[in-house]
């Protein structure tokens, strides 16, 4: 009975120890990933940042290449909010590549609501890998977006932006 007792009390101590080297948050039962980590590569689709100080993660991804260009788009499971990006699609990994508005290659778009959307004004998109045979596409992003006809003062601080995506041909 006393051995019992004993691993127990080591288990306990084992797990306090252990587990105070992180610390993970959940949304939604998904697990947030640490700003201080990348995600490791997996075969599936991922998105997600942290808007306006609060963690979002996408439950649905979508990614298509055409003209040149690669657009990721992440979303709730009913629509918004979401998030769009726009890259060349010969983006390459390394130094960052800015975010500007219509027109620009590179992009960025948030749906807070079915009524509106926000576009990147300032900001920068930096690609880890862009493998054009196994058309995967990882990337960490953030942006400033504003409403683009100037009509409101809405906008949406977006940072910790991360993907990971396999595009469609």
């Amino acid at each position: 009975m006393r051995l019992r007792g004993l691993y127990i009390v080591v288990a306990l101590a084992s797990l306090v120890f252990y587990s105070c080297e992180k610390e993970y948050s959940y949304e939604g039962g998904t697990l947030l990933t640490p700003p201080d980590s990348i995600p490791v590569v997996s075969s599936a689709d991922t998105m997600l940042a942290t808007v306006n100080g609060s963690g979002w993660v996408a439950q649905t991804i979508s990614a298509s290449a055409f003209s040149g260009q690669i657009e990721i788009t992440g979303s709730s499971l009913t629509g918004p909010p979401a998030v769009s990006l726009t890259m060349a699609s010969t983006a390459s990994p390394g130094a960052p590549y800015a975010f500007g508005s219509t027109g620009s290659p590179y992009t960025g778009i948030y749906l807070p609501t079915t009524t509106g959307f926000l576009q990147s004004t300032s900001g920068q998109l930096t690609i880890l890998e862009n493998d054009s045979v196994t058309r995967r596409v990882r990337g960490n992003f953030q942006f400033l977006a504003t409403d683009p006809t100037g009509q409101t003062a809405d906008s949406a601080e977006l940072t910790l932006g991360y993907f990971s995506v396999q595009h469609n041909p």
